[in-house]
């Protein structure tokens, strides 16, 4: 029998349907990470990071994405 991951089974990464949102905010302190903060948010628009991001992240940071369109809004 071939294992399955947690949760629902169907099409994986940002097309999934009926899984949760999550936007993951980890700080880098040095060559290693320090905090985690996951966001739990409502869809992938760019109002949506944005909120989170300030949520998450102090004024001033250097933040780091994969390029989403959804960022495009960032200082």
């Amino acid at each position: 029998m071939k294992p399955t991951s947690a949760g629902s089974a169907g099409r994986r990464g940002r097309g999934a349907a009926k899984k949760a949102i999550v936007e993951i905010a980890v700080e880098k302190r040095g060559s290693g990470i320090g905090r985690c903060r996951l966001v739990r948010i409502p869809d992938r628009s760019g109002e949506s990071l944005l909120d989170a991001i300030e949520r998450s992240v102090m004024p001033g940071a250097v933040v780091y994405t994969d390029h989403w369109n959804g960022y495009a809004g960032l200082g």
